[in-house]
């Protein structure tokens, strides 16, 4: 399996966690596929439990400022999409450390039998 589609799965897998998802998420998943679920997430949130979308976007430790430009009236994009993309860059972004952190944990070992 490539890096890319390893990330996405592994994006995936945080996603259907943080998100408290019971039905698993494909691993064939698109990352457009993945964006407009956690879009959709994000809005019915917006739309009846503001608080625990905060409390979601605390635990990731999704840039405050982001979340507020997002949710400004002046933004350009719908703010469930803004979102969404600040949310996905984050499990990405953790997605990709972990597998790097694997990968290099298996190389070098960890260190006690050296």
């Amino acid at each position: 399996m490539n890096t890319n589609a390893l990330v996405l799965q592994q994006t995936a897998l945080f996603v259907q966690h943080d998100f408290e998802v019971e039905e698993a998420i494909p691993d064939d998943v698109t990352e457009a596929e993945l964006l407009a679920f956690i879009a959709e997430q994000v809005r019915i949130w917006l739309d009846t439990d503001m608080e625990h979308l905060f409390y979601v976007l605390y635990r990731l430790d999704i840039n405050e400022l982001k979340v507020r430009q997002a949710l400004s009236p002046s933004a350009i994009e719908m703010p469930s999409e803004a979102i969404a993309q600040l949310i996905f860059d984050r499990e990405k972004q953790k997605a990709t450390s972990r597998i790097q952190y694997r990968a290099q944990d298996e190389t070098e070992g960890d260190g006690w039998n050296s």
